[in-house]
């Protein structure tokens, strides 16, 4: 299936008597290849390899090598786009957002869920139309700002529900328990990831990596309201899940989250032991993204402990790390630990040089999760400092922040991709609907008259059909009535001939030479002159009462005097008139079944096998090679 889009990142995307029978038949004919024309015209078909660079592009992607990963991830899409296939170019898009949200690119990353949520709603793909929704909502969740978040999260899951899509429906709600946790709606959150484990405990998704992420959101959210047991719990469940899947990459991830419980309950060794674990599986893996979280942290926990050269040195490893990955927001929180671990040694300078950076950092990417914190540190570094204007300066900043998103410019830029494509979806969206009508309309009309059409057909064969059963009817009469005085002649010459005799003397017995030349003339006559032989349901008792004979003295008769049988005899006279219907030019009109019947035949298989004896081919043969024109008297 091919379908078209408008861009995305940036590229184009492909875009069922016999007569009767025969009467509806034809209008049938008629009728069915020009629906199919119109069904072809209303609803058009829709029209290589991709894994590879896909995967490829993951790969570098984990590596932290965003720009060959961005390459590699444009060749897939365009791929996918040549394949036609949507869950390709799906997730072709999300990885081009994962790339573009990896490079503070955030608008940019909008604009692509936008561009590709705009195709799925005009082509009706409801899944792609929910994945993407989650994704939306996922970016906004990151942005602070909730409400759009769980909007969009709920859009999401109405565009997948009902339809059997559970591993999108599972990540779309692990999403919204994230948001409504963090808008303290903790029974909600619970809600909604114990209703994605239930899909996995009834075995309704097969899906172990899914289920370690949904027990991963299980813990993070736990941790975060203080029930690290409990989130150690579900930690561990992730950990066990990604082990025997060898998942490095997650093993890491989950292990630095589990040793992040510990870290929050004071408990540094072994958080430290486990944040080192993560250290060797992050190398294992290749996992760029994963060794920076394990040394950011086990800095932390240097400078907790006052080992300061050592938290230096994982502050440094971890900056490395960040150069490749290129996150500006983990640059930010850098920066702020590193300058509070300095603050702590009285390096104020230092401090506020490495402070200020993350200011500037976190402002020029709108990030209020980072700016929190920042602006609380530097309003407590500038009043050790003395610096009490810049500290009330920063005291005002922290209250507009609380109050709404901090750098407007950042916010409005979103808010006019949001508005721009939500009003022109819904646009499009209305002018898809009344495309669609007028479609459907001009489908309906077009049936309306292609079944006019075929029933004026049909009725029109009907007409013809009745006016030729009417003359058939006409000739049948008068070949009737015929018959009647032909055979009242008959009998009254067989009356005359026999006298006071009648027939009853020749019951069952032999007839003189001269009886039977007589009965031979009389019964010749009737073929000749009555045509008898055109009674379709002529049999011999019923010839041989017409002719006041018993019926085994007439068929004794027949085959005696004719060589023949009695329906060899009749069937003499019944191919003759077929033949006569044949080559008349102004019966062509007439069907070869109508020929049978009219010829006195039964079975028009009788008809053609009899006749194919006698001439040598088929009816329909022989009146195209002896058919002549006869002119109307």
């Amino acid at each position: 299936m091919n379908f078209p889009m408008r861009t995305v990142n940036g590229h184009p995307l492909p875009e069922n008597p016999e007569s009767e029978k025969n009467a509806r038949k034809a209008g049938s004919v008629l009728f069915l290849p020009l629906a199919l024309v119109l069904f072809s015209f209303l609803f058009p078909a829709e029209r290589g390899s991709f894994a590879g660079e896909l995967q490829r592009a993951r790969d570098m992607e984990k590596r932290g090598e965003l720009d060959q990963a961005a390459r590699l991830a444009d060749v897939a899409l365009k791929l996918a786009m040549a394949g036609g296939d949507p869950n390709e170019v799906l997730s072709a898009v999300l990885l081009i957002h994962d790339l573009l949200r990896a490079e503070n690119k955030s608008e940019e990353a909008l604009e692509n869920l936008y561009q590709a949520l705009e195709m799925a709603r005009m082509r009706g793909l409801h899944k792609m139309q929910g994945v993407i929704l989650g994704r939306i909502g996922e970016f906004f969740f990151d942005q602070g700002e909730l409400g759009e978040a769980l909007s969009h999260y709920n859009r999401g899951l109405e565009a997948l529900r009902g339809n059997q899509w559970l591993e999108e429906e599972v990540q779309v709600l692990n999403g919204r328990a994230m948001t409504l946790a963090l808008q303290g709606s903790w029974e909600p959150a619970m809600v909604d990831l114990s209703a994605a484990l239930d899909y996995f405990d009834r075995n309704m998704i097969e899906n172990p990596i899914l289920l370690s992420v949904t027990h991963n959101y299980f813990g993070l959210i736990l941790n975060r309201f203080n029930d690290p047991e409990s989130a150690r719990a579900h930690f561990e469940k992730a950990l066990r899940i990604a082990e025997q899947c060898g998942d490095d990459d997650l093993l890491a991830r989950y292990t630095n989250n589990l040793a992040g419980t510990y870290k929050n309950e004071g408990k540094h060794e072994e958080a430290e032991r486990l944040f080192r674990q993560a250290l060797e599986i992050g190398e294992r893996a290749g996992s760029k993204k994963q060794l920076f979280v394990a040394h950011l942290y086990l800095g932390d926990l240097a400078a907790a402990t006052g080992r300061f050269a050592s938290c230096y040195s994982h502050y440094d490893s971890a900056s490395g790390l960040n150069e490749t990955l290129g996150n500006r927001q983990a640059q930010a929180i850098l920066l702020l630990k590193r300058g509070r671990a300095l603050l702590s040694e009285d390096r104020l300078e230092e401090a506020r040089r490495d402070m200020e950076s993350a200011q500037a950092i976190a402002e020029g990417i709108g990030n209020r999760d980072a700016l929190d914190p920042i602006y609380k540190s530097l309003a407590d570094l500038y009043g050790r400092m003395g610096e009490e204007k810049k500290a009330l300066a920063v005291h005002e900043k922290l209250r507009r922040l609380k109050e709404t998103i901090f750098d407007p410019k950042i916010s409005t830029a979103i808010q006019k991709i949001q508005a721009k494509y939500e009003k022109g979806i819904l646009a499009k969206t209305m002018e898809h609907q009344r495309s669609t009508w007028f479609k459907l309309l001009i489908g309906l009309g077009g049936l309306a008259f292609l079944a006019l059409l075929a029933a004026v057909v049909f009725w029109l064969n009907r007409i013809r059909l009745k006016r030729r059963t009417a003359g058939w009817m006409q000739r049948k009469e008068a070949q009737i009535r015929q018959q009647k005085r032909q055979i009242e002649i008959l009998q009254d010459k067989i009356e005359e001939y026999f006298g006071e005799k009648s027939q009853a003397k020749y019951k069952g017995s032999t007839l003189s030479e001269k009886d039977s030349q007589f009965y031979l003339k009389c019964l010749d006559d009737l073929m000749a002159n009555a045509e008898l032989y055109l009674d379709n349901d002529l049999t011999l008792g019923k010839l041989a009462g017409q002719m006041k004979i018993h019926p085994k003295t007439l068929s004794r008769l027949i085959n005696e005097k004719t060589g023949n049988n009695f329906n060899e005899y009749v069937n003499r006279f019944r191919m003759a008139e077929a033949k006569r219907l044949l080559e008349d030019g102004s019966k062509a009109v007439m069907s070869i079944l109508e020929i049978s019947f009219d010829s006195g035949f039964n079975s028009k298989s009788t008809f053609n096998t009899l006749f194919k004896k006698e001439f040598g081919c088929s009816p329909s043969e022989y009146r195209r090679c002896h058919a002549v024109e006869v002119d109307p008297p």
